[in-house]
């Protein structure tokens, strides 16, 4: 799920198949969204949608026209509208159905009742996408950015001040981000070998590559490189648990990122390489 929000929105929290974003704590914008088995039935999607939102929709929930800019900018969807009000809060959204990825989503921005709804929500809502063409996932919360494929779901993910994590699966396969920060204060009193032996534990039948002293990169594999490199389709058959770690301070950036790879024999150099070469500080 991809779009473009306000930078003071903040992500207030993150899950699967749910976000939901706030303005100083205040709920701005919803979405939650599932697959779709069958036929598409709008009203019944917001009924069965609406009841398991995070913050469930106060009952009088009413199917209403779409704004026209609004129905403009999501004009490659199947959609309903709806609105509700409560007494200190309101709501205006959509159910939209993609007939591509077979994916229903509800959302909806809140608001005062009373108030217009956000001057963004015409542009936020025409850069919503809910799926990608080359098999890829764009995933991009606060500073980071990646590129994981579609096959890999969430896991697992925490978002601590100084400290960000997100894991990745498919069967018995993983990859993991990190991110931390400042990196000036983090390398303060050692270099990347030393901080990533006491936030990661490297494997100890591994030695780390790179060079010595002040490393702006550092990386451990265990097992002996493919001979053949090979696309990550048939890494992601094999079984655990070898795997690939590396660790590295982002140019010109406070930050230092870090991708753990668990995976087949030796996790093949070329699907890391490219983990590697997508995730950045945005």
């Amino acid at each position: 799920m991809r779009f473009e929000a306000p930078e003071h929105w903040e992500l207030e929290k993150v899950d699967a198949a749910y976000l939901l974003l706030a303005q100083e704590g205040v709920p701005t914008l919803e979405l939650k969204w599932a697959e779709v088995n069958g036929a598409f039935d709008p009203r019944a999607h917001l009924r069965r949608l609406g009841r398991r939102v995070g913050r469930a929709l106060p009952p009088k929930v009413r199917e209403n026209p779409l704004p026209p800019d609004w129905d403009e900018a999501l004009c490659d969807y199947k959609r309903i509208g709806f609105s509700w009000q409560g007494p200190s809060m309101a709501g205006q959204g959509a159910v939209l159905y993609c007939p591509i990825c077979r994916r229903a989503t509800l959302v909806q921005f809140y608001k005062k009742p009373g108030r217009p709804n956000p001057p963004q929500a015409r542009r936020l809502l025409a850069s919503l996408r809910d799926h990608q063409d080359d098999g890829l996932v764009l995933w991009s919360l606060f500073d980071i950015r990646a590129l994981i494929p579609e096959e890999f779901t969430l896991s697992g993910h925490r978002f601590d001040a100084g400290a960000f994590e997100m894991t990745f699966s498919l069967n018995k396969n993983r990859i993991s981000l990190f991110r931390w920060g400042p990196a000036a204060v983090l390398l303060g009193k050692g270099d990347l070998i030393d901080f990533a032996h006491r936030m990661l534990h490297p494997p100890a039948s591994s030695t780390p590559t790179g060079g010595e002293g002040s490393l702006t990169r550092v990386e451990w594999a265990t097992g002996s490189d493919l001979k053949q490199p090979r696309g990550w389709r048939r890494w992601i058959r094999k079984r655990p648990p070898h795997q690939r770690l590396r660790v590295w301070q982002a140019v010109g950036r406070n930050r230092i990122l870090g991708v753990r790879m668990l995976g087949s024999r030796s996790c093949d150099q070329t699907f890391f390489d490219r983990i590697c070469a997508a995730y950045e500080i945005c």
